[in-house]
C-alpha cells in the first residue's frame, strides 16, 4: 500500500496526479493485510489530506485503464472523491488537534455519485 499525508495543496496535488513523493508530504509503502488496518503517527497540529492506494502487482504505481481510471484500489482522507478527477486539497483535508481517526472506504474504478 502506498499512502502520503501532505500539509498543502502543491504537495497533495503533487501525489494525486504523479504519484511522486512531494517535500510537504510524509510517503510510506507498507505491506498490509487489508481485513484489519490501522496506521499510528505522531503529527504536529495542523490540517492534512492523505491518499492511499494499495498496489496489487508491486509495480510501485496506480494501475490505470488507457482513460486513466484506476484499476487498483484508492482512497482519500474524508472518504471524498472528486468528479471525473481526483478531489482537491480542500476536499480532502482535516484537522489534527490531537488524536485522530479517519475510516477510509477503498474503490476501483469511478465512484457512484450520490
Amino acid at each position: 500500500m502506498y499512502l502520503s499525508i501532505c500539509k498543502d495543496e502543491t504537495g497533495f496535488r503533487g501525489t494525486v496526479r504523479n504519484e511522486s513523493v512531494e517535500e510537504s508530504c510524509i510517503a510510506s509503502v507498507k505491506e498490509i493485510n487489508l481485513q484489519n488496518f490501522e496506521i499510528n503517527s505522531m503529527l504536529p497540529h495542523g490540517e492534512y489530506a492523505f491518499t492511499l492506494y494499495v498496489d496489487f502487482n508491486g509495480n510501485q504505481k496506480l494501475d490505470k485503464n488507457f482513460l486513466g481510471i484506476p484499476k487498483e484500489q484508492y482512497g482519500f482522507s474524508n472518504n471524498v472523491m472528486g468528479r471525473m478527477s481526483p478531489p482537491t486539497f480542500d476536499q480532502a483535508k482535516f484537522a489534527i488537534a490531537g488524536p485522530t481517526t479517519q475510516n477510509i472506504k477503498l474503490r476501483i474504478g469511478i465512484p457512484e455519485q450520490n
